[in-house]
């Protein structure tokens, strides 16, 4: 997708109307990890919401927030964290398994 292009706005499946994109109010989820249950603050996950019926979906941009919040909780890098070393990492030329 180019960065002129516009993301496809679901419609809502109950009455029709386009959702609209909103961040969820923070909230505590119970994840497990590694045989571990945590109690994991979720915080600025993006979703689609119908005004009108309030259903509610959720995307990969949804599910990428929320697993970067249970990565924090546990102490682990995120995604894009360790991408960005990876990438330090070959711009200092001591990583050459990445392509850029």
């Amino acid at each position: 997708m180019t960065a002129n292009a516009k993301k496809r706005v679901p419609k809502c499946h109950g009455c029709g109307k386009p959702f609209e994109r909103r961040v969820a109010a923070p909230r505590v989820e119970k994840m497990k990890y590694d045989g571990a249950r945590h109690e994991v603050l979720i915080e600025g996950m993006p979703q689609w919401q119908c005004d009108g019926c309030k259903i509610t979906l959720t995307d990969d941009e949804s599910d990428t927030v929320v697993q970067d919040c249970l990565r924090r909780h546990i102490g682990l890098l995120t995604a894009d964290e360790i991408r960005e070393a990876r990438m330090a990492l070959v711009v200092a030329g001591i990583f050459q398994g990445m392509k850029s």
